[in-house]
């Protein structure tokens, strides 16, 4: 089996010189070709590859950038697998043949990386050499193959990737657009994950990484470059891939259960594309997973790790969650963000089971880092989504948790940043410079092992409804509502009520309602309406939390069950009527649209109205592609045209998705592959562009000037 071992080099001959001395020393002869692309190195480079026999170069007449580099390797390799890597590593023994023999020992991996000193997202272990001879000899102590030191990774540096030739036809190449580097290995790897496979870290093999050799010169540039690449990405893929990628490195030490067989259950409100659910299930391979995700996308992406991710805000989720479900919960969100951080973190100590244990990491809103773009006015106070630690401490006391424990999560500090904190102190008349130092809170709460007896637990149930009733310290008694079950508070109230039962629990529904806890409301609403299904004050309360829920079609209905409207239902009626005709096109408008775009009525001012109202959210590609098939006969020239005014109009997001649909009903329509190759050669999709290219027919216009632009002639 051949491994094209690809090069990208910019200058720095010293560092590809050691590279390529290590590989030639420590990799099997025969199972390796050496391939180095070099982007216009003025140090020498290009004259010692011209005399090196054992390896295929090209020399590029300008700086082509890392992406375009590695796809040109790529293009010349011969090996039945690719492995990029940077000129600034220093390989090891057994290196390549550990790293070959975790790609191949599952058909879904579909690409591995390596350990080192210096790198990001936890692919660097503690290192104790001080020469490169000591580095060969703790690599060498290290290398042992060992598959329990396998990990999967949402992601892998691209410094060291090896991955399988087939997985790189299936994909593609390196996307170009990040020129001239970082964050096209992010890219590179979700696009591996999305096709189906696996990414894995071998703690098992080490190399050695000097980093960042080429960008260090120019530490400004180097940031702005990142800040760029990073915005490149979230507009592609649609989220964050600093924030929804990353995970906790510390959060199986954090998990009490020693077995790695144990099966936990295991639930992470705010998961992203899952990073720390794969953390949790590379500790314990039989947990169950569970997660919340306001991001479809990120959900989407966490699944493929063998999780349930339920899409949607985290502070309705919870409530349609079973009571004693979990043995651990991880708040990755900030609670700051909640409508009621009290009563949802009351209900997430009811999804514990007895003895679990909920993490949660809280923001601190006094850490330097915050104030700092407070002061400067770049975020307000209610944009900062934390909590002081004797807030945070009252918020946890308040839900009623049966054990505590905090402890500080802290960043790296610079010089500034220990001046400008000594300074605050000073001002705020503080001895300790804690406070700012912070970045995190993290607390460990357990909820109580034991159980409560029947009789007793009544009681307080009882208590707490009276306490409600007669306006009694009423958050504390709301809070503590949250934490009882429905059919528990329904069977005390049902006891004792009488007549007024039905009464009592519309009274607690709606105070629930008040405090933004809808989808609660809605279950002592439903206990409600079991009992008496043509009380009125239950259908109207039915309507209007219907209503605070968007769901405006169900509150329509609740208040036409009414037998008896008053003026302030109708008024309701005729409110909810007016928010919905305004809220979305009807399917009459959206053919009405179409159909003078074909017939070309008007039809610059129809293709502005319907791009407007897909910006809006009030059409979708795959509604107008039911419509087209419907009602049009030119369907994917319609839409193509729609597209190509959605891209002129900037809403770059649905422009894709708009060509995919017209070639879903057309694949071989002109107009719609040569416009989409337009844009995506734009994206610098070079590739992709001229594939769709050669499906357009010969004839067609600027075609072949289509074609020699992308190809750089």
């Amino acid at each position: 089996m051949l491994t094209s071992i690809v090069i990208a080099t910019f200058n720095k001959l010293d560092y590809t010189q050691q590279c390529i001395e290590s590989i030639r020393t420590y990799t099997e002869t025969g199972t390796y070709e050496i391939i180095v692309v070099d982007n216009c190195s003025t140090d020498g480079t290009v004259d010692w590859l011209r005399e090196q026999a054992d390896i295929k170069s090209i020399c590029n007449a300008a700086n082509e950038g890392f992406p375009r580099a590695c796809n040109q390797g790529i293009e010349i390799s011969s090996g039945d697998n690719i492995l990029l890597l940077n000129n600034d590593t220093v390989v090891t023994e057994r290196w390549l043949s550990q790293l070959t023999a975790c790609l191949y020992s599952s058909e879904d991996i579909g690409a591995v990386g390596s350990v080192t000193n210096n790198c990001s997202y936890a692919q660097t272990i503690p290192v104790d050499y001080a020469s490169m001879a000591d580095m060969q000899t703790f690599a060498a102590n290290h290398n042992h193959a060992d598959p329990n030191l396998w990990e999967e990774r949402l992601k892998l540096i691209g410094y060291c990737m090896l991955i399988k030739k087939s997985v790189v036809d299936q994909i593609g190449f390196l996307d170009e657009r990040f020129t001239p580097g970082n964050y096209e290995d992010d890219d590179y790897s979700l696009r591996i994950r999305l096709a189906g496979y696996k990414l894995l870290l071998c703690k098992d093999t080490f190399i050695h990484h000097y980093g960042s050799v080429s960008f260090r010169e120019a530490p400004p540039a180097y940031l702005q470059l990142m800040q760029g690449n990073r915005q490149k990405f979230t507009d592609k893929w649609g989220y964050d891939p600093d924030r929804e990628a990353s995970f906790r490195h510390d959060l199986r030490s954090l998990l009490n259960k020693g077995d790695p067989n144990t099966s936990i259950r295991f639930l992470e409100i705010g998961s992203g594309c899952g990073g720390n659910l794969l953390e949790v299930r590379n500790g314990f391979p039989h947990a169950e997973l569970f997660g919340t995700e306001r991001s479809a996308r990120a959900a989407d992406i966490a699944e493929r790790s063998g999780a349930s991710i339920f899409v949607g805000a985290a502070e309705n989720i919870i409530w349609e969650l079973p009571e004693g479900a979990f043995d651990y919960i991880l708040v990755s969100e900030s609670m700051a963000e909640w409508p009621s951080s009290v009563a949802a973190l009351a209900r997430l100590r009811a999804l514990l089971k007895p003895g679990g244990t909920l993490l949660a990491y809280v923001p601190n809103v006094l850490h330097i880092h915050r104030l700092r773009v407070l002061l400067r006015g770049e975020v307000g106070p209610r944009q900062l989504n934390g909590f002081t630690l004797q807030e945070a401490q009252e918020l946890f006391q308040s839900a009623a948790f049966d054990q505590v424990q905090i402890s500080g999560v802290r960043q790296p500090l610079s010089e500034k940043d220990q001046l400008q904190i000594q300074q605050l102190a000073l001002v705020a008349g503080l001895d300790e410079t804690l406070a700012y130092e912070l970045s995190e809170f993290l607390f460990l709460a357990s909820a109580a092992k034991e159980n409560i007896e029947p009789e007793s637990k009544r009681d307080r149930i009882k208590e707490v409804v009276n306490g409600i009733l007669m306006q009694e310290d009423m958050e504390a008694n709301i809070t503590a509502l949250v934490a009882y079950d429905v059919d528990e508070v329904a069977a005390v109230i049902d006891h004792a009520g009488g007549e007024q039962r039905v009464e009592l629990i519309n009274y607690l529904a709606v105070q629930l309602l008040e405090r933004q806890e809808l989808k609660l409301s809605q279950k002592y609403l439903q206990q409600a309406f079991e009992w008496n299904p043509n009380d009125e004050s239950t259908i109207f309360n039915f309507g209007l939390v219907a209503y605070k829920l968007d769901q405006v079609d169900l509150a329509l209905e609740w208040f036409e069950l009414l037998p008896n409207k008053s003026e302030q239902i109708n008024t309701w009626i005729q409110k909810i009527l007016l928010e919905k005709n305004q809220g979305k096109l009807d399917e009459k408008q959206i053919v009405f649209l179409l159909r003078r775009i074909e017939q070309d009525i008007d039809r610059e001012e129809s293709l502005e109205q319907l791009v407007a109202c897909i910006q809006m959210g009030k059409v979708t590609p795959d509604q107008l592609q039911q419509f087209a098939q419907i009602a049009l006969i030119e369907k994917a020239e319609v839409l193509t045209q729609v597209a190509i005014s959605a891209f002129n109009a900037g809403a770059f997001d649905t422009v894709l998705a708009l060509f995919e649909a017209a070639l879903t009903l057309e694949p071989h329509h002109d107009s719609a592959n040569y416009h989409l190759a337009e844009v995506l050669g734009v994206l610098g999709e070079r590739e992709l562009a001229l594939a769709y290219l050669d499906r357009v027919n010969n004839d067609y216009p600027s075609l072949q000037q289509l074609k020699d632009h992308l190809r750089g002639a």
